[in-house]
């Protein structure tokens, strides 16, 4: 991309970080509704999945 862009003054950056550890799928972050709607169910199959 830098070499596409060079002609019209822009520099380029890219900046590509490793894994980050993060509480996404933790109990403290993650909040499931009382309802459950059946839309969602593939949703539901996958976070279990995960768990």
């Amino acid at each position: 991309m830098a070499d596409e862009v060079a002609p019209f003054g822009i520099q380029v950056t890219a900046v590509g970080p490793s894994g980050v550890r993060t509480d996404f799928l933790d109990e403290r972050s993650m909040k499931r509704p009382q309802k459950q709607l059946p839309e969602y169910q593939v949703v539901r199959q996958t976070m279990a999945g995960l768990a």
